[in-house]
């Protein structure tokens, strides 16, 4: 009899801290602490663009060394909206991670300063940026200017001057040519400075764009010219060890969501998007110099240029724009700052 007390009294202990452990788990705190973090990492780049190489590399780091804490879902090809939209997103915190381009300087002026054509050299100059004191400071002024902390810096390549009409070897030869640029004023009044047609035009309007006389020229990196098939309509390009543009993308996240995250959180976030950059970085240069291999194969000819002629047409724009930002009373005296330490930096 008192075994049979005994052990309908341990049923019902064994029943009771069941019913407590459900009710425990019923609650929004305790799932929360049992779920893994969803992190969202949008681009508006298709798959094949290395961007995505970086994003999947961030996603195999950290749910390889925190198996069951997080769960990454990535979208490309502009799956959450154009590039104004993943940003507006990653503030709304329906996104949570992105990569700057363009755009991103309506958030953060001073990211212009990087935009200026030719001020960076190349990826070997871009890598020491990224990875050096400018680029932490940029970052500083970054999260001073926005919603917006950035916490590691991907390789966009290098980008240069192709024509769908004449080779580019001085300033001279762009006089009246369309040249596809990104809605950024920094960029049109390079262009105009070498007296060329800066003609605002989306990225994904830029196949269509060459094919219809649009445009007669762009300014984008060698695997969009591989990917987006540009070389259909593109016959010449500048060499890319000095660039038109170099500039590294900022890794992006909002202050609001990751002053959220609880410390452990927030260290295997950062460390294991540092892992990707440097792999994605990498990565980018690698798939440069065979994409324009394949291009060259393909008929596109690639030229260098005079730079002591491009250099002195554009360091006029680059003083003066950032002279205006700095009066503008966005950047204090911050943007100057910067290009003279660029320039100092850049590799003979």
């Amino acid at each position: 009899m008192h075994t049979t007390e005994r052990s309908i009294r341990f049923l019902f202990r064994v029943a009771g801290m069941a019913l407590a452990a459900a009710w425990i788990l019923a609650l929004p705190s305790a799932r929360a602490a049992l779920a893994a973090t969803e992190v969202r990492f949008a681009t508006i780049a298709p798959q094949t663009f290395p961007y995505y190489a970086g994003m999947a590399k961030f996603k195999e780091v950290i749910e390889k060394k925190h198996p069951g804490k997080f769960s990454v879902k990535l979208f490309h090809s502009g799956q959450m909206g154009d590039e104004r939209k993943i940003e507006e997103s990653i503030l709304q915190g329906s996104v949570h991670i992105g990569i700057g381009a363009g755009a991103f300087a309506g958030f953060a002026p001073i990211m212009d300063i990087v935009e200026l054509p030719f001020l960076i050299k190349n990826q070997a100059h871009m890598e020491a940026i990224a990875t050096g004191p400018i680029g932490k400071r940029l970052a500083g002024i970054v999260a001073q200017q926005s919603g917006f902390l950035v916490l590691t810096w991907f390789s966009t390549g290098d980008s240069t001057i192709q024509t769908t009409k004449v080779p580019v070897r001085k300033p001279e030869d762009l006089k009246g040519i369309k040249i596809r640029t990104m809605p950024n004023k920094a960029m049109e009044a390079a262009l105009k400075a070498m007296d060329a047609n800066p003609t605002p035009l989306s990225y994904l309007q830029v196949y269509t764009g060459l094919k219809q006389g649009v445009i007669e020229g762009s300014t984008v990196d060698w695997m969009s010219i591989k990917t987006q098939k540009f070389y259909e309509s593109l016959k010449y390009a500048t060499n890319p060890d000095n660039a038109y543009l170099a500039e590294p993308r900022p890794v992006i996240i909002s202050k609001k969501w990751f002053g959220s995250l609880p410390a452990d959180v927030k260290k295997a976030i950062q460390d294991s998007l540092l892992e990707a950059a440097a792999y994605q970085r990498k990565f980018f240069l690698d798939e440069q110099t065979k994409a324009m291999e394949e291009m060259k194969k393909k008929g596109m000819v690639v030229t260098d240029i005079d730079v002591n002629a491009f250099l002195g047409k554009m360091k006029p724009v680059w003083e003066s724009y950032a002279k205006t930002l700095d009066e503008s009373g966005k950047s204090g005296s911050a943007a100057q700052e910067l290009v003279k330490e660029i320039i100092a930096s850049r590799p003979k």
